[in-house]
């Protein structure tokens, strides 16, 4: 008899909101194959503010990617090759009954931890559709990023 786990809070869909790519018209950024070294790319992250929507027992919530990346070393306005914005919004639905405090936790921690992957594997794709090579995209340990955030996420009301 097949079983079945069913979790109470449930990733119902995504969209990339934000895309926006900035690259200098030189000759040095047509010509640049070689992969960069991961000392070369500037990350910066940041987690929206999840929205609640109370009668569908939805939350929508997101975050987003700033990327600025080096032919030379990083802080050398010169050399820069790439300025990338990269957004992403999901909803996220409670099907079942949890106590506030696991709810409150699950879209703290969840929706980035569930979001991340999805933003990351567009960004190279798109940086590897627009001529650039394998860039190593580090892994990030969401989880304790929220971490160190808990207190600044705060959930909102639609």
């Amino acid at each position: 008899m097949p079983s079945r786990v069913e979790s109470a809070f449930q990733f119902v869909s995504y969209k990339i909101d934000t895309i926006n790519i900035n690259l200098p018209k030189r000759i040095s950024v047509v010509r640049n194959v070689a992969p960069l070294p991961a000392d070369h790319i500037e990350l910066q992250f940041a987690f929206r503010s999840p929205i609640r929507i109370r009668a569908d027992k939805q939350y929508i919530g997101g975050l987003e990617i700033k990327m600025r990346a080096y032919e030379r070393s990083p802080h050398d306005e010169q050399s820069i090759l790439l300025n990338g914005d990269f957004g992403i919004a999901g909803v996220f639905q409670v099907v079942g009954n949890i106590s506030p405090e696991t709810e409150e936790r699950l879209v703290k921690y969840q929706i980035p931890s569930i979001l991340f992957p999805h933003l990351r594997a567009a960004i190279t794709f798109i940086l590897s559709s627009i001529g650039f090579a394998t860039i190593a995209f580090p892994l990030i340990n969401v989880q304790s990023v929220v971490q160190n955030l808990k207190e600044e996420i705060e959930i909102k009301d639609a």
